[in-house]
């Protein structure tokens, strides 16, 4: 097994975080891997308790990233995601931040090999319901499977969003004063 993959998501270790997301269509979903065709608002209002500056990746059901790091994944020419403005506003402290972008990521991918050790959420049915919708004890990737994709988002798990080991670190010989300040988790790769 080799590493090629990472998990990233908010820092599980920090205290804040979005405390509400916003109202949106019911339709305008941003861990289904396709475009958003419905007018959002814009920006789209985040509520957060971040006493000062957020890090460069909040949220989970709605992934919201900062402009710094919606520049540098465009400078690695990646290129299948949607970023709408987003403002992060702290409603205790009034504090608002408006360099922020809601992050779709294009694409989903099945890409759990068999030895991914899980627990069936959804089984896939004749209902429409293609891959089943899983939840990962230890999630292994096939390779072969993930064709070498710069980031995608787990077709059996769509809030698992997935950057390829080139690109962090491409972020960590880049990170800004500070550090990006999210979470990252090797994934085994087949």
């Amino acid at each position: 097994m080799a590493i090629v993959y990472y998990q990233i998501k908010s820092d599980i270790y920090s205290d804040f975080g979005v405390t509400r997301n916003p109202r949106l269509p019911p339709s305008a979903s941003f861990i289904k891997g396709v475009r958003i065709l419905d007018p959002l608002p814009r920006p789209i209002p985040f509520e957060v308790n971040y006493p000062d500056q957020p890090p460069h990746l909040v949220g989970n059901t709605i992934a919201v990233i900062s402009e710094q790091l919606r520049q540098a994944l465009q400078s690695m020419a990646i290129d299948n995601f949607e970023a709408f403005p987003a403002t992060l506003r702290n409603p205790t402290t009034g504090a608002e931040w408006t360099d922020y972008w809601a992050f779709n990521v294009l694409g989903l991918v099945a890409a759990a090999h068999a030895t991914s050790s899980t627990d069936t959420v959804i089984p896939a049915n004749n209902e429409g319901v293609r891959t089943p919708l899983l939840g990962f004890r230890t999630l292994v990737l096939d390779k072969q499977k993930t064709q070498d994709l710069s980031m995608f988002r787990l077709a059996e798990s769509p809030s698992t969003l997935l950057i390829h080991k080139r690109v962090l670190e491409a972020l960590r010989a880049n990170k800004p004063q500070g550090g990006w300040r999210f979470s990252s988790v090797a994934i085994d790769c087949v």
